[in-house]
């Protein structure tokens, strides 16, 4: 009788905790939005295909995988862009699932003063429809996503437990999502290289961190770190500007040197 009382109290603690799965990294969601109205959302189409997104090469694997994660999805993502001379924003968003329940994490910026110049960066609640960015739509549904821009803030410093889903205020932990936006100007022939690159090692300088604290699912911490750059490439070559130059003078030269011969006729 005793065994049997045992095995019930069991069977109804576990009745009442989530399910017991693998801790795999899964980019869930990710998303870019650019000032020309350009957008793709690797979540809301029929393949996970990151290619699908023109300009996008990434060795991330993504996504939407709700059983926790197959393949980590960690590495580095790179993302091009061009257009007439101009100043441009670019955002990249990502959800990271770092273990399970996924809304039990909360976010760090760490070492914001060292993010490159014309880059901010947010971290935002992804399983919210009140915040700046909202990746699933207005009811949890592809198709009524919100692309804000990245606005330096911390939307879920939480380290209050969320384990049971139940925790309610602004200090809760939750789904942590992430976003980079890149403000940029392009000048003539030029194209802008944007990258982000995700690990469970801290890369030091600037980070959004997602960790994922203890609980019953899991017996150790877990964070993973975000950091993003981004390059001007492209125009003219400083050679190809020295010879055009040194062609221009010498046209000019050659044009003073007719009208001289021509005034002493």
């Amino acid at each position: 009788m005793k065994h049997l009382t045992v095995l019930l109290t069991v069977a109804i603690l576990c009745s009442l905790t989530p399910v017991m799965r693998a801790s795999n990294i899964d980019l869930y969601d990710f998303a870019v939005s650019t000032s020309t109205g350009i957008s793709g959302d690797w979540q809301d189409v029929s393949t996970t295909d990151p290619t699908m997104i023109s300009g996008l090469s990434s060795t991330m694997k993504c996504c939407g995988d709700p059983s926790g994660g197959t393949t980590p999805g960690l590495g580095a993502l790179s993302y091009t862009f061009s257009g007439a001379p101009g100043t441009y924003t670019v955002s990249l968003y990502f959800d990271y699932d770092v273990s399970t329940p996924n809304f039990n994490e909360y976010g760090i910026i760490n070492n914001a003063g060292s993010a490159q110049s014309g880059m901010s960066y947010e971290i935002f609640n992804a399983n919210s429809t009140k915040s700046n960015i909202v990746l699933f739509g207005a009811i949890g549904t592809p198709g009524g996503e919100t692309f804000g821009a990245a606005n330096d803030t911390n939307g879920v410093p939480g380290t209050t437990d969320n384990f049971l889903g139940t925790c309610v205020g602004a200090g809760c932990n939750a789904d942590v999502g992430v976003a980079l936006t890149y403000n940029f100007t392009l000048g003539p022939m030029q194209y802008a290289i944007l990258y982000a690159d995700s690990s469970t090692t801290d890369p030091g300088g600037f980070s959004l961190e997602t960790i994922h604290p203890i609980d019953a699912n899991n017996s150790s911490a877990a964070s993973v770190y975000l950091t993003g750059s981004y390059t001007i490439s492209g125009g003219p070559e400083p050679a190809t500007w020295t010879l055009l130059g040194g062609g221009l003078a010498l046209l000019g030269i050659v044009q003073f040197r007719r009208s001289r011969k021509g005034q002493v006729r």
